[in-house]
This record gives C-alpha cells, structure tokens and sequence, in this order.
C-alpha cells in the first residue's frame, strides 16, 4: 500500500487518478463454477462489492430476469446482460437450459469505459485482463 499511495500522490500521475483495479472476484475466487440442475429455475442475489469499477455480468447462452434492484423489488424484466455499479445490489431469476452437452460460463467483465478519461493511458492494464477469470500483480 505505500508504494500504490506514493505514486498516487507523485507527479507520474498529476491528475491524481484513482488507482485502477486488476484483479476481481467472485465469491472470494476467481474460478467461481455453478452447479445448476437442468431446467430449475434459481433466484441470484448480487453484489458488487467494489469501491471504484462496475461490473457487466452474464451467463452464456442464457437470459436473466430482474425482480429487485438496490433492495427495490421491480416489475420482472428480462436481460441477458446486467450492469452493476459499485455497491449496487440486484437479485434475479435464472433458469437453467434442459441441454447437458456443454458448460455455459458465467462471466463478469470490469467497466473500463471511465478509466480513458480518469487515468493516464500508460498505467491502465491490457484490455483482456479485466475478466474475473484473470489477475495481475500491483506495480511496486
């Protein structure tokens, strides 16, 4: 941590930018598998408990249904893709597909739309990088 809070308040970064994340998890590893039953229907509860980046998640081959938001039970609404801010809370409905043939990944994807904007182009990590499945170490 002092190495990451002197080069934030060095003058390598004089825009002061947040430190960008590289790394993330889910449900504290970042090789999370499922096990679903074909054709149940299961109720997710997510949270992104992250300080700085959103999160696009989703799982292959399959459509979500949103019941509440931020504690806020909704009209039912279908997505095949959802979008979690930073401490945003969302639960849905999911239903497994009757075909076991094959594995369907489910997949989170950090936001990097605002880093462009917020950080300097030389400290932000390689696009492929961003996935839950992938982790880099922090610069010293």
């Amino acid at each position: 941590m002092p190495g990451l809070v002197t080069f934030f308040m060095s003058k390598e970064n004089p825009g002061g930018a947040e430190p960008v994340p590289q790394s993330a998890l889910f449900n504290d590893t970042k090789e999370l598998k499922v096990a679903f039953q074909p054709g149940k229907t299961y109720f997710v509860r997510m949270v992104n408990i992250g300080a700085f980046a959103g999160q696009h998640v989703w799982f292959e081959g399959h459509n979500m249904t949103i019941v509440e938001v931020d504690g806020v039970y909704t009209h039912p609404a279908e997505a095949s893709l959802i979008y979690l801010s930073a401490a945003q809370r969302c639960s849905f409905l999911i239903t497994a597909k009757n075909e076991t043939g094959a594995n369907y990944p489910f997949v989170a994807s950090m936001d990097t739309v605002s880093y462009a904007i917020t950080v300097l182009a030389h400290s932000v990590p390689e696009a492929d990088t961003y996935n839950v499945d992938t982790i880099r170490r922090l610069p010293r």
